[in-house]
């Protein structure tokens, strides 16, 4: 079953009809969708939740004047929502600020306030920088000399174990030679 829709329309109260169609192939209900695709504007369409598009409500395609048309009433209702929109935010923004006047000079005062912090906060910003640059320097340097140490002490190690390997071999000479 492939998708024919990419946009539909839930509302059918133009029709009176039910919104629930036909089973869908799985038995589970569907509903009655309208496409607003170029391809099918304004076609009705059964969709499953499951399976997406099942079925054509109308067993026959528009005329090419038919979809014309639609789509042409399809493309003014969009162009005028977006008018509408940006008429309303135009309107709202103008009554904003005339509100918002009295209280600019406030909004001012706080916005140096609050600069005034973010300077002093940046400053102290670049001295923990600093201290963390100091901190890793001592980090790596008493890696540096963990590593010195333990190659030392694995040395001294070795040294300890051949010496005293040297030591019982002249103890077993010493005593060979006295028997």
């Amino acid at each position: 079953m492939s998708t024919q829709s990419s946009r539909s329309d839930n509302s059918n109260k133009s029709y009176g009809e039910a919104s629930w169609g036909r089973a869908c192939n799985c038995g589970r209900s569907t509903i009655k969708l309208k496409a607003w695709t170029d391809d099918n504007p304004g076609r009705r369409f059964y969709k499953c939740d499951v399976h997406g598009f099942v079925s054509w409500v109308d067993v026959e395609k528009q005329c090419s004047w038919q979809k014309m048309c639609l789509l042409e009433a399809r493309d003014e209702i969009r162009r005028l929502k977006s008018l509408i929109q940006t008429t309303s935010s135009g309107v709202n923004k103008e009554e904003d600020n005339q509100n918002l006047e009295p209280g600019n000079q406030k909004i001012e005062e706080e916005k140096k306030k609050l600069e005034g912090e973010k300077v002093k906060l940046e400053g102290e910003k670049v001295k923990l920088e600093a201290e963390k640059k100091k901190f890793e320097d001592l980090k790596k340097r008493l890696e540096d000399e963990a590593k010195v140490s333990k190659e030392r002490e694995k040395l001294l190690r070795q040294f300890i174990g051949i010496s005293w390997g040297g030591f019982i071999v002249a103890i077993a000479i010493i005593i060979t030679i006295l028997k």
